[in-house]
């Protein structure tokens, strides 16, 4: 799957990252602006959110991936800055390695696990953090 096919990152206009630092983008529009001229925190929390999941995606060996399905738990969000420009992210995983959290699905076919999301701006300037807890299942 490609999170930026899902409908609603699809009409936001989240995109993968030109820059290979990156995981995926979120390019400067006005419509993406608030009421202060910078980046809706909304915005943000979607691109966020976008990169979490791609992340996982794009984590898990190919023989399972079909049969994934990653549901948000919880967030805790920081925003660091205020956003303006272009905004690209990165992600990891938190606590474990994506080998452990493969073997736990296999054996157990649900798991939780966390991701951790940063969003920069052009300056590379560090504006968002957040950790996605995520509810993983091994469906077939």
């Amino acid at each position: 799957m490609d999170i930026t096919k899902v409908p609603f990152n699809e009409f936001i206009g989240i995109k993968l990252s030109k820059n290979q630092n990156y995981l995926l983008q979120l390019d400067a529009k006005p419509e993406y602006t608030n009421h202060l001229g910078t980046v809706h925190a909304a915005a943000l929390f979607t691109l966020a959110e976008g990169s979490a999941a791609q992340f996982l995606l794009q984590s898990f060996p190919v023989n399972i991936i079909d049969n994934v399905i990653p549901v948000v738990r919880k967030v805790e969000v920081s925003y660091k800055k205020p956003a303006n420009g272009i905004i690209v992210s990165q992600a990891q995983l938190k606590n474990n390695s994506i080998e452990e959290i493969t073997e736990l699905l296999i054996t157990r076919r649900k798991v939780l696990l966390t991701t951790s999301v940063n969003l920069f701006d052009e300056s590379q300037t560090l504006i968002f953090s957040a950790n996605f807890e995520w509810f993983v299942i091994l469906n077939d």
